[in-house]
């Protein structure tokens, strides 16, 4: 995503947030979530404490894992709408960078601790 705006592209059109949502994987933060996880068990945290979503205001990660657990398409839904705001936040932080001049450092960041390093395009040099 970061790539494609970093080129100039404005619009965007992907299944992988609901794909990833369905099958337990939530996009955070700090990386990813796998909903499944036992660690998850009777938390009381929201899925990304920095996430304004209904999903992460609303409903702690051990509900979310349990309803994971039980099959309950409600989890399904609840992770699929969580990580379309992710990617609409971060489209929203992107825009913030470019017009404050600091996309590409930012960019830079965000793929280190989200990819482990960053795409060709937005290397220096």
């Amino acid at each position: 995503l970061l790539e494609g705006i970093a080129r100039g592209v404005d619009l965007f059109d992907c299944v992988a947030a609901t794909r990833n949502g369905r099958h337990g994987s939530a996009w955070v933060t700090t990386g990813r979530v796998n909903v499944r996880g036992a660690a998850l068990k009777g938390s009381t945290e929201p899925l990304d404490p920095e996430c304004d979503c209904e999903t992460c205001t609303t409903y702690p990660r051990g509900y979310l894992r349990h309803l994971f657990m039980v099959d309950d398409m409600l989890g399904l839904r609840l992770v699929s709408l969580h990580n379309i705001r992710f990617l609409v936040r971060l489209g929203e932080q992107a825009r913030a960078r470019i017009l404050d001049g600091s996309f590409e450092g930012w960019s830079r960041e965000w793929l280190r601790r989200h990819a482990g390093g960053t795409s060709p395009s937005l290397r220096s040099g």
